[in-house]
């Protein structure tokens, strides 16, 4: 009984096979799968060795060695060829029922295989409809039973065949009462049709994804972990969270420097909405005033070193120029060539405008306290030195302050018989003489102008 409800899986070819190459039976969905049919199979015409292309052969005879040896297959791929001579992929997984008979169960995968190629072309690492259904499988009846349980599905359930065939489900695992897995086999029992979610199992601490099968006797139950999914999936929605959040400019370009992504940061910087900038060379959206000459030295840096960083001045959509602390990194493929770029700019306009009133009012400063021909300190500021000098004297009377005051005599004479510029000179010359005989704490200043 348990036999026949497993041959009647609508999604599951099922046959009985020996090692010569015969197949004594198979279940309609094997026969619609390879395109044969019951009088085909009564008349000996169909056989696996025959079905089987030359060059999957050396699979299916290490696959009939393993069985030979442990009464069982583990799941393995391959081609078969159907009635018509076209080629169709299949899973298979076999096991012993005597000694010179076995039991195969076979899933079509080539709609599987033919995503995986598209998806393997397109760069895109994506998990397909195959690896959905070859992680794990479980059969139930419809008293939620167990029939069936493979390996895999073993090791994730952490349990072994002999606790859970001829058991309860639900008693087995009362955890999954109430989560969604409960409720849609249910309703893919009560309304005959397929199901497929995602949910967490908190007694494994794992993510699933399900796919389960309903057929008038059954509910076949195949299902995988995907918890490294969706902790890559939640990685990349942090990221891209952050990018789109983070006020530094993010953009990213091919080898051929088109814009392939513009985050929000690069749309408030450069006045650029993300759909006018993608699609467009970097140079139109982010322009700068570098020779061809500096660009190409720029990617040169990039290419050996593979990041460059540097400050720079780029523009705004208006015209507007703005200062920026600018990143680059070589994007590369799995051969070391560069596919493209990733560019981090922080504006520094705010503070390059800050330093620069900052140097200005320094120099105003300067300008306002010390003498413009030898940087001594002016009348002013000797007085104000002067001034915290003897208020520091009066709260120490063990400490005195000297004042000598200087003067160049006949300097009028110099500035007369050999000009202004002999007298700035001198006036130099002495200042810097001076200064070399006094220490860092005392003041040396010039009074006259």
């Amino acid at each position: 009984e348990r036999l026949r409800r497993a041959i009647e899986i609508e999604t599951v070819g099922v046959i009985f096979f020996k090692t010569d190459g015969s197949i004594t039976n198979a279940n309609d969905a094997f026969l619609r799968m390879s395109g044969y049919n019951r009088e085909d199979l009564a008349e000996g015409l169909v056989r696996w060795d025959e079905m089987t292309p030359p060059e999957w052969m050396p699979h299916s005879l290490k696959a009939i060695e393993e069985f030979e040896s442990t009464g069982r297959t583990i799941p393995y791929e391959k081609e078969f060829v159907r009635k018509d001579g076209s080629r169709w992929w299949a899973l298979f997984a076999a096991t012993r029922l005597d000694e010179e008979e076995g039991v195969e169960f076979v899933i079509d995968i080539t709609q599987s295989k033919r995503a995986e190629e598209e998806l393997r072309k397109s760069g895109e690492r994506i998990t397909n409809i195959l690896e959905s259904i070859t992680d794990a499988f479980v059969a139930v009846d419809r008293q939620w039973r167990f029939t069936y349980i493979n390996e895999r599905a073993l090791t994730t359930l952490q349990r072994t065949r002999e606790e859970l065939v001829g058991k309860n489900m639900w008693e087995e695992f009362p955890e999954a009462v109430g989560l969604p897995a409960y409720r849609e086999y249910h309703r893919a029992m009560r309304s005959g049709k397929s199901v497929h979610f995602e949910e967490f199992n908190p007694w494994l601490d794992i993510w699933v994804e399900i796919n389960a099968y309903p057929s008038e006797s059954n509910l076949a139950i195949y299902f995988r972990d995907i918890t490294e999914r969706k902790r890559h999936e939640e990685q990349l929605g942090y990221q891209a969270h952050l990018l789109q959040n983070i006020r530094d400019a993010v953009m990213a370009t091919d080898e051929q420097f088109t814009l392939t992504a513009w985050n929000t940061g690069a749309d408030e910087m450069f006045g650029w909405r993300a759909d006018e900038a993608l699609g467009r060379k970097v140079y139109e959206v982010v322009c700068s005033e570098n020779s061809k000459e500096q660009l190409a030295q720029a990617l040169q840096e990039i290419s050996d070193s593979g990041q460059r960083r540097s400050d720079a001045v780029r523009y705004h959509k208006d015209g507007t120029p703005i200062y920026v602390e600018e990143l680059t990194i070589a994007l590369r493929g799995e051969q070391g060539e560069i596919t493209g770029y990733l560019s981090i700019m922080r504006d520094l306009t705010e503070r390059k405008e800050s330093e620069q009133l900052r140097r200005s009012e320094m120099r105003l400063r300067y300008q306002a306290f010390h003498d413009l021909l030898t940087g001594l300190p002016n009348r002013q500021l000797f007085l104000e030195h002067l001034q915290q000098a003897l208020r520091h004297t009066g709260r120490t009377r063990e400490r005195k302050v000297a004042v000598l005051f200087m003067d160049l005599d006949n300097f009028k004479v110099i500035n007369d018989s050999l000009g202004h510029e002999a007298g700035d000179v001198l006036l130099t010359t002495v200042a810097e003489r001076l200064r070399g005989c006094l220490r860092p704490e005392n003041t040396l200043a010039r009074f006259g102008g």
